[in-house]
């Protein structure tokens, strides 16, 4: 095997600028990384390409040579900062505002149109009348100000919550990943011991055992992966730590996928009311009212739309109408997929520029203002590129499930078949993608480039070292899902003393009903928010990921502690690579153990 597989490079890495103090080529025919001698700790290693633009420090893009593993290149010319993929940029904004003023122009009159047609007086207290309550003592029970009471509490103790999350990650990674791969082999033996207890029955526990059996399973073979996973978490932890503002603007992203489904929903239904009516006016279709269409006749609210959804259904919809609507559908399903996913990726590429400028400089200050500029400017096109064609896919598994649901309304048994085999090929082939893109915007963050070519490093990435990253990432992904169901139990049973201790009042079931309220509102918003924190935490970590691969030496120069922690969990990995690079004796690494 290359001793190059992980980016340490069998020839001199080119420096622009000269080579740092203290470095020494190798002689041609030796490696480098046997014969180099490092830079001292806090010498500056130049780099060979900003960001995006100039100014913007960062590792330089990967390319390929002879003999190297094709993630570092040769001494290039820095390019000149420029807008990446404009036309797609310039799409999504039209696509955008367009979407805005049919939502205001279309979308508003009808909402209002079907307020003013329909009495509110009994969905007043719905949500009361739902838990018990009735209207005499629904100002006692659980009133607005109480549910905002219980919001507030809930993100309060969320966002301590968060915080002590990436705290726990800095410091205690490796030991939160090893509980989580042990917690699921514990929970299912506790499992498979109460059902028996429960039961009396010995295959009643056979499920749990088998489960125990398979968490174990995955514990052995990933157990060797451990200490680089966990060397990983932690430094992007690290990283986040030092950009508190990369958590600041995951919460303005979730504002902004609010504000888009708000901005979508009032622009399908105009869209789909101004279809309907035209089509109704085309056939004199006359006294119809809009309150009558009910979520079975938007095809934005539905699951799939046919004739039998349009024609006779007592709305007095036309059976005519159901090609435009269809053709509205999907092109109102895309426009969604597309926006939700350049909000998600934006975020991604912001974290991933932020993590990178801290991987190649020391600097204390937040990078996280820059990358945000750099995300919704010079590489704007290239996230809208990246989404679009993830939307596309998402659109067309959407069209199977319609295809799905129709033929299961029909009986026909042999469609449905057929279909549901579709959707779950398009749905595994969406996963891949959206893996594959996540690695590809890695790539935009940190160079600058195109989408294209940013999706052709990654595969040079995936082609040396795609399972490593895969490894990674599963142990990892299932460590921040546990974080925060925890951390999101815990936020509900905080708000559920906060709330019988300041809100509840009333009779007793009253106040058991407030605890219910209030622990249930704690543990989503305690999920949610320990969610995006972890989400932003996983973007940091494939980047690193990328990082580590691309140029391991400007972590050395820039933070050696960190640099000298996943070297050592490296070499508990991959042991032979070190070794035959002459990393071990280089740097004086030694193995991080196993977990």
């Amino acid at each position: 095997m290359d001793p190059n597989d992980f980016g340490y490079p069998t020839k001199p890495v080119a420096y622009p600028h000269g080579a740092p103090a203290g470095y020494q080529h190798p002689p041609h025919g030796g490696h480098a990384a046997a014969h180099a001698v490092p830079p001292p700790p806090g010498a500056a290693i130049p780099v060979a390409m900003p960001i995006s633009g100039p100014g913007v420090a960062v590792v330089p893009p990967p390319a390929s040579h002879s003999d190297s593993a094709g993630l570092i290149r040769e001494e290039e010319p820095a390019p000149a900062a420029k807008c990446q993929d404009m036309p797609y940029a310039v799409c999504f904004l039209v696509h955008l505002l367009a979407m805005v003023i049919v939502a205001g122009w279309k979308g508003i009159p009808v909402v209002q149109e079907f307020e003013m047609s329909n009495s509110t007086s009994t969905d007043d207290h719905l949500g009361l009348s739902l838990l018990g309550a009735s209207s005499a003592d629904q100002n006692t029970f659980f009133s607005p100000g109480d549910a905002v009471k219980s919001l507030l509490a809930a993100a309060v103790v969320g966002a301590v919550l968060s915080a002590l999350w990436i705290f726990f990650l800095i410091r205690w990674a490796r030991a939160l990943i090893t509980c989580t791969v042990w917690s699921a082999i514990v929970v299912n033996i506790i499992a498979a011991g109460l059902s028996f207890w429960i039961f009396r029955v010995w295959f009643v526990a056979l499920p749990w055992l088998l489960l125990a059996a398979l968490a174990a399973c995955f514990w052995w073979s990933m157990r060797r992966h451990i200490p680089f996973a966990s060397a990983n978490l932690s430094i992007a932890s690290k990283a986040i730590s030092n950009a508190c503002m990369t958590v600041a603007y995951a919460y303005v992203s979730l504002a902004l996928q609010f504000a888009w489904n708000v901005v979508w929903a009032f622009a399908a239904v105009g869209i789909a009311m101004a279809v309907i009516r035209g089509s109704r006016d085309h056939h004199h279709v006359k006294g119809a009212d809009p309150a009558r269409l009910d979520a079975a006749d938007s095809p934005v609210l539905g699951s799939a739309v046919d004739d039998d959804d349009y024609a006779g259904n007592g709305s007095n919809v036309p059976s005519s109408t159901t090609g435009p609507l269809f053709a509205v559908a999907v092109a109102l399903v895309f426009s969604f997929y597309w926006g939700s996913q350049v909000i998600r990726n934006t975020l991604h590429v912001v974290t991933a520029g932020t993590v990178g400028t801290w991987w190649a400089t020391s600097g204390r200050s937040d990078p996280t203002c820059g990358s945000v500029r750099r995300a919704c400017t010079t590489s704007f096109g290239s996230i809208a590129l990246g989404s679009l064609v993830i939307a596309i896919v998402q659109t067309i598994r959407w069209l199977a499930e319609s295809a799905r649901s129709r033929a299961r309304r029909s009986g026909n048994a042999a469609a449905a078949c057929c279909a549901a085999c579709a959707v779950c090929i398009i749905r595994y082939f969406e996963n891949i993608l959206k893996y594959f893109t996540s690695y590809a915007f890695c790539q935009v963050a940190l160079y600058g480039n195109n989408f294209w070519d940013s999706g052709r490093q990654a595969y040079h990435l995936f082609n040396r070292r795609g399972w490593n990253a895969v490894f990674n990432d599963v142990i990892i992904d299932r460590t921040l899902m546990m974080g925060a169901l925890v951390f999101g139990a815990i936020c509900g049973v905080s708000c559920a003393i906060i709330g019988r201790l300041f809100i509840a009042k009333g009779t007793d079931e009253e106040q058991t009903g407030v605890v219910i309220i209030t622990g249930v509102l704690g543990f989503v918003v305690g999920v949610l928010m320990c969610s995006i924190v972890s989400g932003v935490i996983e973007s940091a970590v494939k980047t690193v990921f990328v990082c580590f691969a691309d140029r391991p030496e400007a972590l050395m120069a820039t933070h050696p502690s960190e640099f000298a922690e996943i070297t050592s969990a490296w070499y508990s990995e991959r042991r032979d690579l070190m070794e035959s690079a002459g990393y071990d004796r280089q740097f004086s690494v030694g193995p991080a153990g196993y977990a």
